[in-house]
């Protein structure tokens, strides 16, 4: 069984021996699909450690395959497949730790009852609220009628006040 890299490399090979079949230069698939030269070199030589992250590369392989008038997803299916491949067998993730959404849910409780309960005591503390004393009684209303009010007096007419008519002179000697 080959190792990644040469599978890799294989893959990089058959992509390579397609752009040649079909008379394309390195120079020409670069300025075509708008991939740099030495990225499509990487790939076409299996040099994984010199290639973009796998969703960039996927893209490469696509646009390749569509320049040169190929199906390029067998491409795509094989490079995934290694990639998982040798994603899985150089490193093994350790299991991530994640929080509980209960505990989640528990912690912002119980950070709202303290908010509510420090509130609660700074107001009792500082007089504002008096938890423990009874509310003076109120008033019964009184049978009597309410007392009338008094109706509001019209405003007294004061003098003009200036204007192109003759400021601070009276009414009179303006209209003369």
């Amino acid at each position: 069984m080959t190792g990644p890299a040469e599978a890799f490399k294989a893959l990089g090979e058959l992509m390579s021996a397609a752009r040649r079949e079909k008379g394309v230069g390195l120079d020409v698939m670069a300025r075509d699909t708008k991939i740099r030269k030495v990225v499509l070199e990487a790939l076409e030589e299996g040099r994984t450690a010199d290639l973009p992250p796998e969703i960039f590369v996927v893209g490469f392989i696509r646009s390749y395959g569509g320049r040169l008038g190929v199906d390029p997803e067998p491409w795509v299916r094989r490079y995934e497949e290694l990639r998982r491949r040798t994603e899985s067998a150089s490193s093994p993730q350790p299991p991530q730790r994640t929080f509980p959404a209960r505990a989640a849910w528990a912690v912002g409780g119980l950070a709202a009852a303290a908010a509510v309960t420090g509130t609660l005591w700074y107001l009792v503390a500082s007089g504002r609220v008096h938890l423990w004393e009874p509310e003076s009684p109120r008033p019964a209303p009184s049978a009597q009628a309410p007392a009338e009010i008094p109706a509001a007096q019209p405003p007294e007419a004061s003098p003009p006040r200036g204007g192109a008519s003759g400021a601070g002179q009276p009414a009179e000697e303006v209209a003369q």
